[in-house]
Parts: structure tokens; C-alpha cells; sequence
């Protein structure tokens, strides 16, 4: 069999039948075949030393253990909506309400009850300002009064 020497295909041929090159006069002999590979069995484990004490094997990591979810903690329990309906009516109620409210403003048993009733502080406190604000400008513009009920004579 001969070798391309341009590509290295082999061929009995006159030219390459890979890139067309005249192939060389000289026969290039072929390696002889490599004999199949045998399976060799490893060889088997060597007795312990000691009679009776086991080989140590390395510890395998445990599994992490599948949990399931995981109930969420009674402070930071959700309010339902009917809650939020049953303590809005609850703070209108006067001076009973109004102490439920002010208990729940620093209660610690749930805390998205008592961030709630502090965001309901909040409004209060910019309905105050804004109340205060309209206060101080009827009182510090003369006159201010009067357009006010003006307005509202006109346009209620």
C-alpha cells in the first residue's frame, strides 16, 4: 500500500484518491497489528492485619434531610383581610377602640398587626400636619377665610 506523501491517505492507486497527487513509486510496508488487549481482573483487597477488626472507610456525607415547609412563626403570622376589616371596625369603636389601638401599636405577638396599626400612625400624623397647615394659612391670610367659603359655596 502507498502513502500520499501531500496528505498522508493511503491508496494502491496511481494518484491520491484524497487530494490528487501522483502517488510515489515505493510501497510502504504496513505496521504489524497490535495485539487485542486483554481484561486483567484487579487484584482482590488484602486481608485486614488484625482478625476481626474492619478496614475503616471513609465517611460518607449525610443526605441533607428533605424538610418541609417550615410554618411560619405566630409573630409574623399574615393578617387575613376580614382581620384587617374586624380591627378597623374595632379601633372606631371611642375609648375602647382607641386603647386596642394604642395597645397594638407596641404589641410584639404579631408583627405585620403592629406594623399596620403604625402605618395607620402615619396617616394621622400627615392628615395633622396637613390640617394644621390649612389652620395656620386661614389664620395668617387675611381674608383667606372668606375665599374658603366662597369656593365652597360655588362649587357645593
Amino acid at each position: 500500500m502507498k502513502v500520499c506523501p501531500n496528505c498522508g491517505t493511503a491508496s494502491d492507486g496511481k494518484f491520491c484518491p484524497h487530494c490528487g497527487k501522483l502517488m510515489p513509486e515505493t510501497v510502504v510496508p504496513e505496521p504489524p497489528k497490535a495485539p487485542n488487549p486483554t481484561y486483567t481482573a484487579p487484584e482482590p483487597p488484602k486481608a485486614p492485619d488484625h482478625i476481626g477488626v474492619a478496614p475503616v472507610q471513609p465517611e460518607k456525607p449525610a443526605a441533607p434531610a428533605a424538610d418541609p415547609v417550615p410554618e411560619p412563626v405566630k409573630e409574623h403570622k399574615l393578617l387575613k383581610p376580614w382581620q384587617y376589616f374586624g380591627y378597623s371596625v374595632l379601633f372606631l369603636i371611642p375609648v375602647i377602640g382607641w386603647i386596642f389601638f394604642i395597645v397594638y401599636t407596641f404589641n410584639k405577638s404579631n408583627m405585620n398587626r403592629r406594623n399596620w396599626v403604625r402605618s395607620i400612625w402615619c396617616n394621622l400624623l400627615v392628615l395633622l400636619i396637613a390640617l394644621l397647615i390649612g389652620v395656620i394659612l386661614v389664620a395668617v391670610i387675611p381674608g383667606a377665610l372668606d375665599t374658603v367659603k366662597a369656593w365652597l359655596n360655588t362649587n357645593i
